[in-house]
């Protein structure tokens, strides 16, 4: 914002300098206290909805539509129409997230007879790497800024800055932004949304005080003194964000309250009421209202020197799309307007002492997707089919043996051709079976009429559907190493597996390649979460 006069000179540089940089330490809370003071909602859901773990299962009944067999996910015994939820985080270690934050104000003011209002939009990019989870499901996540931009426009023309450019001047205004491109915090967050152990705002703040340009040692120290409380302002605001679950399981239709109080950047008591509207395809849909009510005897905000006093006048309210899984928003905005006074303090050197009027309007959207790792799973429809089997058992890297004799017999039974699909069915867990009674079934697709003469094939149903896939190349010796990406990757989706008998097929075994060069498809067969 800028100070009254700034325009026809009523400021020296020094004092515009300063009141600039204590404003730029302000505006960096700004997108965050928006969207927070609003009482935006994250949730999760636990991992009872995340379905089996892929790994192999012993072996059972065909697979295809059948009873539940020992190991597969059980049916869903929920016959009301809104089955009641848990919500609570269920953070996957190694995983990354983009957070992506937008925030527009509007403000409007006239000073002295005056238009003075301005526009700004402030993007904020984070990352939120969950560098553990320990067996509680508490989670351990490092915060980092990775993208500022600032835009303005106003009286005194505009501003224009993005930490991504390639070159060029930082303005005034975004020295503050500037110091917290790389700067990282970390936390601890319980599965009921407990924020604790909140570190790393010691660095943070020293780099934003020397980063903010000051005309002499006083001003630096009243500047330094505001930017102290920036590590207790995230500290709070990261509570507000979290700390918001509902203490008993909720469906659709059901609201639940919480009222807090916020100290900064004003002292405000916030009723807020959320109601879960939806729940489809591994989404929960949310609508959120909330009352907000200020402390009338508040001390104003200082901002150099001038000082902000506002009053709400129209509630935060909006809507929100969780992500099951996660628990994370993935897409939201919330709206709310202020109203109030800014004042000017008089100080020597600066702006006489005066009062006006100011009306503000906030928009906010928080997004949060999953960053890509190069683990590219693909979603595919698999067509039901009959194959015919030989039994292998020893380590799965062995199998090759195996292949070659089954590959053998089908030639003689004049059974291959360009249509034909050759797939291997690992029954059990390496990390858990010993290696010499690992069982596996190297198949190839048959008619489903075919009837094999030989003793040691014997014939399976495999079931088609949509299954997600994913390529491993190399060796079976690094294959479950795919398959712990696989399972982490079912744990963030919408779907959860059908069963858990995983499928390899394999796209170039009949070449007998070298066994670093086997290209296989590693499919779990899906379905959605309900």
């Amino acid at each position: 914002m800028e100070e009254p006069g700034a325009e026809n000179g009523k400021m020296n540089r020094e004092n515009k300098n300063a009141g600039t940089a204590a404003r730029a330490e302000i505006v960096v809370l700004a997108a965050a206290a928006a969207l927070l003071i609003a009482g935006v909602v994250i949730y999760r859901t636990t991992k009872d909805d995340a379905g089996p773990a892929v790994t192999p299962v012993p072996e059972g009944s065909d697979e295809g539509p059948r009873d539940p067999a020992p190991g597969d996910t059980a049916p869903d015994t929920q016959v009301t129409a809104h089955p009641k939820m848990p919500l609570r985080l269920n953070l996957a270690a190694g995983a990354s997230y983009e957070m992506k934050m937008i925030t527009d104000q509007k403000l409007e003011q006239t000073i002295q007879g005056r238009d003075q209002s301005m526009v700004q939009k402030i993007t904020m990019v984070k990352t939120i790497d969950v560098k553990e989870v320990n067996p509680g499901g508490a989670a351990l996540v490092e915060i980092t800024y990775k993208r500022i931009a600032f835009d303005q426009t106003g009286p005194a023309g505009e501003v224009h800055y993005d930490s991504a450019r390639e070159s060029g001047e930082v303005p005034l205004q975004a020295a503050a932004f500037e110091a917290l491109i790389g700067e990282s915090f970390s936390m601890k967050l319980a599965p009921d949304g407990r924020c604790d152990d909140i570190r790393g705002f010691a660095e943070m703040r020293d780099k934003m005080i020397a980063s903010i340009p000051a005309p002499d040692e006083a001003a630096k120290e009243a500047m330094a003194a505001e930017t102290e409380k920036f590590g207790d302002r995230i500290k709070e605001n990261m509570k507000l964000m979290f700390e918001i679950y509902p203490d008993r399981p909720v469906a659709v239709g059901d609201s639940w309250s919480k009222e807090r109080s916020i100290v900064t950047p004003t002292p405000m008591t916030t009723n807020t009421t959320w109601t879960l509207v939806a729940r489809e395809k591994g989404v929960v849909s949310i609508d959120m209202t909330s009352e907000v009510t200020s402390d009338p005897d508040a001390p104003a905000i200082p901002m150099g020197p001038v000082q902000m006093k506002v009053e709400p006048v129209a509630a935060p309210h909006g809507t929100l799309a969780i992500d099951e899984k996660t628990g994370l928003i993935a897409d939201s905005t919330i709206s709310h307007e202020l109203s109030g006074t800014i004042s000017t303090t008089g100080a020597p050197g600066g702006p006489p002492k005066m009062s006006w009027p100011v009306h503000i309007e906030v928009s906010v959207r928080l997004t949060i997707e999953l960053l890509d790792s190069g683990f590219n799973v693909r979603i595919e429809t698999i067509e039901p089919m009959t194959a015919a089997c030989m039994r292998h058992v020893g380590p799965y890297e062995t199998c090759g043996e195996t292949w070659r004799k089954l590959m053998a017999w089908a030639r003689a039974e004049e059974l291959l051709g360009e249509k034909t699909v050759t797939v291997g069915i690992p029954h059990d867990n390496p990390r858990i079976t010993p290696a010499e009674k690992l069982r596996y079934d190297a198949c190839i697709s048959v008619a489903d009429d075919f009837e094999p003469q030989a003793d040691n094939i014997r014939l399976r149903r495999i079931g088609g559907g949509e299954y997600g896939v994913v390529t491993h190349r190399g060796s079976y010796e690094t294959l479950f190493g795919t398959v712990d990406k696989l399972n982490d990757w079912l744990l963030r989706s919408d779907r959860q597996a059908r069963i858990s008998r995983l499928l390899l097929f394999c796209r170039n075994v009949m070449e007998f390649p070298d066994t670093n060069e086997l290209i296989t498809d590693v499919c779990v067969p899906l379905k959605p979460i309900r």
